[in-house]
């Protein structure tokens, strides 16, 4: 009976000093880490031979709290075990934290982390059509150098989704160059979208169809009237324009 009495005291004791130091080892018996409120641990040399196993939960919407208790503290830590989907913000399986309004996805950029990072270095195993650099949505996509947009391809309408522009945020056509082009071989008009078109013979220029019409070209005698026409001039295998 004694011995019974004397193991609850310890008990309470040790129960007392793990309230009173609002700190706790699991693990082995070590102390916890000065800074830790938990440190979570099963060697004495303070490292561990396991490891911890976050919640597991299908974000189906990121703005969504769906945890049991809808207290919506910020800093909940959960791993996601819901595919990538059309959601911005929901990148697929990995651990996501909860800001207050939304979860976010905590990023390493690790690709082995997270197969459908692209990396810097370059990826393997993609299959164009399903991998690709893009948006999923309605906006568009901007390339920068120097923190400066150099290429920017507009999303949005059937008319304007696609153009891209070169030194300029708001192209007004497929390709919109704003400053100078240079060439280096033929340029080739007429073409298909699986043709390159021609690039026509020595002495010819190009002439216009008009709007909506591919260009052709012709010899300086096809040309007349108020035709609008582009002297190409040709040498050393080179080509200039104007």
């Amino acid at each position: 009976m004694k011995s019974l009495k004397l193991v609850f005291l310890v008990v309470v004791f040790l129960l007392c000093q793990s309230a009173m130091q609002s700190q706790v080892t699991i693990g082995a018996l070590e102390e916890p880490d000065g800074s830790a409120l938990l440190d979570l641990k099963n060697q004495a040399d303070k490292s561990s031979t396991k490891g911890l196993l976050l919640p597991r939960i299908a974000i189906k919407d990121t703005l969504a709290f769906g945890l049991l208790g809808e207290s919506k503290t910020a800093g909940m830590l959960v791993y996601n075990t819901e595919p990538q989907s059309t959601s911005a913000s929901n990148k697929g399986e990995g651990i996501y934290y909860w800001n207050g309004s939304v979860w976010k996805w905590i990023n390493n950029g690790a690709v082995a982390a997270n197969p459908n990072n692209w990396s810097v270095t370059g990826n393997t195993g993609t299959t164009p059509g399903t991998n690709f650099l893009g948006t999923i949505d309605d906006k568009g996509l901007q390339i920068k150098t120097n923190n400066q947009p150099r290429v920017m391809i507009l999303g949005g309408t059937a008319v304007t989704g696609g153009n891209t522009g070169i030194a300029t945020t708001s192209p007004a056509s497929k390709l919109h160059v704003k400053g100078d082009l240079s060439l280096v071989k033929d340029l080739k008009v007429g073409g298909t979208d699986t043709t390159s078109g021609s690039s026509g013979n020595s002495g010819q220029v190009l002439k216009s169809n008009g709007t909506g019409n591919s260009p052709v070209w012709a010899d300086m005698s096809q040309v007349s009237g108020t035709s609008t026409v582009l002297p190409i001039y040709e040498s050393s295998g080179s080509t200039a324009l104007g």
